[in-house]
């Protein structure tokens, strides 16, 4: 059965309720953030969908809870817990798209109310001589091949010559978004606009089943100038495999010269087969940077790299592969920061075609189907801070240039943050016959009460051929204690 996070949650809290008796002394903090936003999603039909979302954030945390383990003496193992929990909505959801009588308007699945833990686990640390680390919870876990959030348990052993080898073992946590919600977005579901679409086809949502996820990874830094790291991880076994990835990455040079390279290989890429097979399809790299970068002056650093990515699809809908073309770019860039105030930097890109997500056309047999280049310029200082930005780019046949403005300033003995950013863009595309330019502007206000208090209101306005868009965001941030 997969772990279920709010037994968890209810048995944390009731650890941290014991052990906040006087009689123990520990190290804790406790934060809220409120954030809420109101913005507006024009349907396929026109018409706008209102969103106005409200979100609380708690974090909770709590170290050196072991009676004796905050003195600086200590040697011993060390226990820690940290809880956040989100709470809030959408107040912007009408009762018909929740009425399961409305077809015309009902989206399945769809809640008012949300509560989620994002995370909520406890930690074990300096087992075995500082040698062994032990975690249970709901952990979001990032290491060569990306993030995955789950719920189980996670060992990690440390050894010498800086190596470290940790494994995991949970089930995927499903419908959660660990690092916040995507602004403009609907829930899935085009609610309205439905008029040449047949009402059976949103009665019902299937739920996603719960995935066993497991995976380990090896890491090393013998020295300063040297690291690296390889990782395996697998989602569902037998009939029900759906993901098997190993991935590696290397870093080596210091100040001067260094060399990057990292490679994510997945041979389940778009099809169930062994290794071989994905290899002899060019299929079985999905994702590769390979950079070589050296400061060739005083204050300039110059690097190219070569970036190769191929999506990986959960399958689990049709929408997930639109926009996702694999892509493979060969990058030059220049940076250079003459004062600790004021730096530039210059890149370029050109983009090659990936054989194995474009068709047969003549159009996308060309090698070289894109490419692009920019500026940037900054100087800043803590109390204002101006940056510009230029970049232009082509890929078979579509042309975006964009302009972007920033400027800031403190004010009020450095207690408020104001800023404000303008861009302006300018797109063609010679395939559908299009151009369009699109201009805005981002007003934000940041004010600090104190150390443990600030809040934040921003303004976001853009208009352009069928995008006018205004979203309204503010934010309060308080740490009760710590």
């Amino acid at each position: 059965m997969p772990f279920n996070c709010k037994f968890f949650l209810f048995g944390v809290l009731l650890a941290v309720a014991i052990f906040a008796a006087p009689t123990f002394a520990y190290d804790q903090q406790l934060n809220a953030t409120l954030s809420a936003s109101g913005y507006s999603v024009r349907a396929a039909n026109g018409t706008l969908i209102d969103r106005r979302t409200i979100m609380q954030d708690l974090y909770l945390g709590a170290w050196n809870i072991l009676p004796g383990s905050d003195a600086l003496d200590y040697k011993g193992p060390r226990l820690s817990l940290e809880v956040d929990l989100r709470i809030g909505g959408d107040y912007g959801v009408s009762n018909s798209e929740m009425d399961a009588q409305r077809m015309d308007r009902f989206v399945p699945g769809l809640e008012a109310m949300v509560v989620e833990a994002v995370f909520a686990y406890v930690n074990l640390q300096g087992l075995a001589g500082d040698h062994l680390d032990l975690s249970a919870g709901r952990r979001i876990r990032s290491d060569v091949i990306g993030y995955a959030a789950y719920d189980g348990a996670d060992v990690t052993v440390y050894g010498p010559l800086g190596m470290r080898v940790d494994g995991f073992f949970g089930y995927e946590v499903k419908n959660s978004k660990p690092f916040g919600y995507d602004n403009l977005a609907l829930d899935g579901t085009d609610n309205v606009g439905r008029d040449e679409l047949e009402d059976a086809y949103f009665n019902s949502l299937v739920e996603p089943e719960a995935t066993m996820v497991f995976g380990t990874e090896l890491s090393m830094a013998p020295t300063a100038w040297l690291e690296g790291a390889v990782a395996y991880r697998q989602a569902g076994h037998g009939h029900k495999l759906q993901q098997r990835t190993i991935a590696g990455r290397m870093a080596l040079g210091n100040e001067r010269v260094r060399t990057f390279a990292r490679v994510v290989m997945n041979p389940l890429l778009d099809r169930y087969d062994r290794i071989g097979g994905a290899l002899r399809e060019g299929t079985l790299v999905s994702e590769a940077t390979l950079e070589a970068g050296a400061a060739l002056f005083t204050h300039g650093w110059m690097s190219v790299a070569y970036e190769l990515y191929r999506p990986v699809f959960a399958l689990d809908s049709i929408f997930n592969l639109f926009g996702q073309l694999g892509r493979r770019d060969v990058v030059l860039r220049y940076a250079h920061r003459p004062s600790s105030r004021m730096q530039w930097a210059l890149w370029s890109n050109v983009r090659f075609v990936d054989d194995n997500a474009v068709g047969d056309d003549a159009e996308q047999e060309r090698l070289l189907i894109g490419g692009g280049g920019g500026a940037g310029w900054n100087y800043g200082v803590w109390s204002r801070r101006v940056s510009s930005r230029v970049n232009v780019d082509n890929e078979l046949g579509a042309t975006r240039l964009g302009v972007e403005q920033e400027l800031g300033h403190r004010f009020f003995d450095d207690h408020l943050w104001l800023s404000v950013r303008g861009s302006l863009w300018y797109m063609r595309d010679k395939m559908y016959d299009t151009k369009k330019t699109i201009g805005g502007y981002v007003v934000s206000a940041n004010y600090q009460f104190n150390e443990k208090a600030r809040t934040l209101l921003e303004f976001e306005n853009y208009y352009g051929s069928d995008i006018p868009r205004f979203v309204v965001t503010a934010l309060f941030q308080l740490d009760v204690w710590r």
